[in-house]
Parts: structure tokens; sequence; C-alpha cells
């Protein structure tokens, strides 16, 4: 089957929450220093809260503000991001060929890269995109663009060439 690569930002933050790996959240989070800081200090507040210290809620009260705001601007830029890579995938046009060979992708220009099953690791289904290959290096595929007869039979040639199967919602092996 071929399958175009166009895609909507939709589709790839289902695909990046596909791939999310929960253990890369401590690299996040010691990588914004502001969002650390404003952690320590509510813990601070809340340990002298603890030991009966007088606290002044209104500066909790503030921080935690500062910090609905900091994690209200953190989630616009995560969408932006999502639609500024949905932009580039559509704009370079690749097409994949899927059989049971493996997966090709071609280049407009005429090139040609082709992955055996073999060298796909797993594979995620999400409501609106297939993922192949592990979360750092993922290949999307929209089911919008395969339709439901072909995305049934993407699906059973996944589950017949690609031993490990990560449904939505499932947690990380």
């Amino acid at each position: 089957m071929n399958v175009s690569s166009q895609i909507t930002s939709a589709e790839i933050r289902e695909a990046m929450s596909l791939n999310f790996d929960p253990s890369k959240l401590w690299k996040l989070a010691l990588r914004s220093p502001r969002l650390l800081m404003g952690l320590i200090i509510i813990s601070i507040m809340l340990v002298a809260a603890l030991s009966h210290d007088p606290v002044e809620w209104s500066k909790v009260r503030l921080l935690v503000g500062l910090l609905a705001i900091y994690g209200g601007l953190y989630f616009i830029r995560y969408r932006q991001t999502a639609t500024a890579l949905a932009r580039a995938i559509n704009k370079v046009g690749l097409t994949f060929t899927i059989d049971r060979q493996g997966l090709t992708r071609s280049q407009p220009n005429g090139t040609r890269t082709s992955i055996p099953w073999s060298a796909i690791s797993n594979w995620r289904e999400g409501t609106l995109v297939f993922t192949l290959g592990p979360a750092t290096n993922y290949t999307v595929i929209s089911k919008a663009v395969l339709g439901q007869l072909q995305a049934a039979e993407l699906r059973s040639l996944l589950q017949a060439q690609v031993r490990v199967s990560m449904q939505a919602g499932s947690q990380f092996a």
C-alpha cells in the first residue's frame, strides 16, 4: 500500500503523547531552572507550614499562580511545536510504501529508504495515528490518510511482523 505523509497538528500531538517517556520528565524539570526553583520554594514553604512557622499565604498564592502561568506558556509552546512539525512534515512530501518486506520512504526527489520489519522495534496505535519505531525516532502514519480498510490491513501486518505493540494508554515496557 502507498501512503502519503500528510499529517495534522492534532495527529502529531497524539504521536508525541503516544511516545512520551515519563522517565524523561526529570530531564525536562532539570532543564527548566524557573520551574525547579519554584518547586523548591513551594517545598520550603510547605515544610515551614508543617513545622508550625508562620506562612505568608499571599506569597504562596502568588508563587502558585506564577507556576500556573509558566505551565500554560509551556502548553502553548508544545502546541506550537506540534503545528510547526506538522507543517515541516507536510512540506517534505514523503510517501510510504508498506508491504510484506517492510516500510519504504520515498522523497519527491526520488531518494528511497527501505526499512525491513526486523529493524522496526515496536509500534503504537492511537485513535488518529500509527507510530512505528522507538520512542526517540518514530515514523507517523495518519489513519485519516489510510482509511478504515487500509488501517486494518496495516494493523494486521504490524501484528504479524513487529513483536512489540503498545496501544494508546498503555505503559512503557
